[in-house]
């Protein structure tokens, strides 16, 4: 088995559409995948599974808890936690200064190629 089929992906995104196709996607590139809401739902889900996941795909801007509160609170857990940050603005947050971006709406061969570079 290659590490790639191994791999664990944590996708935390407010737009169910999104997180759907993201999951979708993932799986038919062979990849495990783990679906959050929100933020407090993937901040669950990386404490009880954290040591399994080897990426996080994370959206910047949902309601309640934000993808910047989001990523301090999973550096907190896992300092060298894996994040891809999904937006739909551009954003020179300097908390996100050394995140990989990936802007919406993207390509499959996008994700396809980001995810690899991430995990590789």
């Amino acid at each position: 088995m290659s590490a790639k089929d191994q791999a664990t992906i944590l996708v935390i995104d407010d737009e169910r559409v999104v997180r759907d196709m993201l999951s979708m996607v993932l799986t038919r590139l062979n990849y495990r995948v783990l679906a959050a809401a929100g933020g407090m739902e993937g901040v669950e889900l990386y404490r009880a599974h954290g040591e399994d996941i080897d990426l996080v795909l994370l959206d910047l801007s949902m309601p309640g808890m934000s993808g910047t509160e989001v990523l301090a609170q999973l550096q907190s857990l896992e300092p060298s936690v894996r994040v891809a940050i999904l937006t739909g603005f551009i954003d020179d947050n300097p908390a996100l200064a050394d995140i990989e971006l990936i802007h919406k709406p993207f390509r499959i061969d996008e994700l396809k190629d980001l995810v690899e570079r991430l995990l590789s």
